[in-house]
């Protein structure tokens, strides 16, 4: 390993996790970046027939599975909503998760209520982070 990329590695003493409140702030924007245009396009899909609704609902499924899954596996290590408010995702090591990993934790995001555990344990997980092995830190 090079000396740079020595000095950029923090120990673990230096990592931080986000909080529960900047987590749902990022919730709340990833969800309005994501949510708003579909709901406009739901509406609009919705009034045109039933046959193209069920099609529209596997393209919501397919853009939010999208969304998380390769921001978070990316370099960036984070959605929009998350970058914003100084966060990212690792895994338990405080390394970049991979792109499996990812993909894992968006569809984990999917189990009723999995998100609202992150309200009840100490280290603000949502029962995805638990069962990915992730964590949210500041980044």
């Amino acid at each position: 390993m090079e000396e740079n990329e020595k000095n950029n590695i923090e120990s673990e003493s230096d990592i931080e996790l986000a909080s529960r409140l900047a987590r749902i702030g990022a919730f709340i924007i990833d969800s309005l970046i994501i949510y708003i245009p579909i709901i406009v396009l739901t509406l609009f899909f919705t009034s045109i027939g039933n046959d193209i609704y069920i099609i529209f609902v596997l393209m919501q499924t397919t853009i939010y599975l999208l969304y998380f899954s390769i921001l978070e596996g990316s370099d960036y290590q984070a959605t929009l909503g998350k970058k914003l408010l100084g966060m990212k995702v690792c895994d338990e090591n405080f390394e970049r998760i991979s792109m499996k990993t990812a993909i894992n934790r968006t569809l984990c995001k999917l189990i009723p209520y999995a998100v609202v555990v992150v309200l009840f344990n100490e280290n603000n997980q949502g029962l995805h982070d638990r069962i990915c092995k992730t964590l949210v830190v500041k980044a």
